[in-house]
């Protein structure tokens, strides 16, 4: 199931948001070749492919001599690659016919996998909609096996339209990011800002006699998290669907009840009273909620977002209160272990940061009431 700023910086932009640009341009520009030429654009796809599978097949063994850890499915997989590369480039004719229909076939076993993952989440409290969309994957998967051949015959529209669609998504994405940017960089210079205006400038007793110093209210947010510094709420004050689990259609739900951003949802949803009011409204299942919040109470901890929350809920680390009686050592080894079997994050945190957030646990007062 985005690193934070500083020590973490892969967890809130993990792909800057021109890259995002240039591959939806990319994906428009090849959708409309699709739909155009769909044979000859199809051909050279699939050639790519196999130049694609041929190189990174070599890069994987390669990468046994750099790092050998799970040295035998990098040889397969290097095998594989480079294998299914060669085939494809020395046999583009055929490749062009049998990939395409494989694709089909891999897409209608998906369909059916993901639609029925869709209906269990349907009974688990996410709405009709998800049913909806279980059901419909469903008979397109079973659509697909039925009729592969006639599936991949209109495979290069159907992917033309597809390109052209997620590329102006990649669009609206990319400008999105951009906008929340903007927007972290502004809220950090009006910290700053905020900090320099409140440094005294230093005067001799002797000159002037000391004023008396006027007490600043603390900001709310901050003293109900029990944190210290402004750029600490910028995570609990990011769109909803920042927290691993939540979707377009759970952060609708919430959004009708004004439930707007993580701190939100911590706040309302701290106390059982609080989680079974939000249940109620929102139709979403009280542990599905109870799952988050217990998710947003570790983003309490500087350095951990929504990805290092997920992996500690993963090591069976819920909460700040479980957190703090954990050993580190042990901790960062069952991380370890679990991310190289379930690739949870990108970048592993480092035996000195498990050691600091166990540290701040400790200090950290319970906000959650179970």
């Amino acid at each position: 199931m985005t690193t934070e700023t500083g020590t973490t910086q892969s967890e809130t932009s993990s792909v800057p948001w021109w890259l995002i640009l240039i591959e939806g341009i990319a994906a428009i520009i090849v959708g409309i070749l699709l739909l155009a030429n769909p044979g000859s654009t199809l051909a050279v796809l699939v050639r790519l492919l196999g130049i694609y599978f041929f190189v990174t097949g070599i890069l994987s063994i390669i990468s046994i001599f750099i790092d050998s850890t799970a040295w035998g499915w990098k040889l397969f997989a290097g095998i594989i690659g480079i294998l299914a590369g060669f085939i494809i480039i020395e046999h583009p004719l055929w490749s062009t016919l049998l990939v395409p229909t494989t694709f089909v076939l891999v897409i209608a076993v998906f369909a059916i996998i993901i639609g029925l993952i869709n209906l269990v989440h349907a009974f688990q409290g996410a709405g009709w909609g998800k049913g909806v969309l279980g059901v419909l994957s469903i008979l397109l998967g079973v659509i697909l096996l039925a009729r592969p051949i006639l599936a991949t015959i209109s495979l290069p529209l159907v992917l033309g339209v597809l390109g052209i669609a997620g590329g102006v998504l990649a669009l609206f994405s990319a400008f999105r990011l951009k906008r929340e940017a903007e927007s972290k960089a502004s809220l950090a210079a009006e910290a700053t800002q905020v900090q320099k205006e409140s440094e005294v400038e230093e005067i001799s007793p002797e000159e002037v006699p000391p004023a008396p110093v006027a007490e600043t209210a603390p900001d709310p947010d901050l003293e109900f998290l029990g944190l210290s510094n402004l750029e600490d709420l910028e995570k609990f004050k990011q769109s909803l669907e920042y927290i691993e689990g939540i979707g377009p259609i759970y952060a609708g739900k919430l959004a009708a009840i004004g439930v707007q951003t993580p701190l939100d949802l911590l706040r309302q949803g701290s106390t059982p009273k609080g989680r079974a009011e939000i249940s109620t409204q929102s139709e979403i299942s009280s542990s599905l909620i109870l799952e988050w919040i217990n998710q947003i109470d570790l983003y309490r901890v500087k350095g951990v977002g929504s990805e290092y929350a997920d992996l500690l809920e993963a090591s069976g680390v819920d909460t700040v209160v479980e957190l703090a009686q954990r050993n580190p050592h042990n901790l960062f080894q069952k991380m370890t272990e679990l991310n190289e079997e379930k690739q949870l994050v990108r970048r592993l945190p480092a035996q000195s940061q498990i050691d600091e957030w166990v540290a701040q646990a400790k200090n950290l007062p319970r906000v959650i009431q179970y």
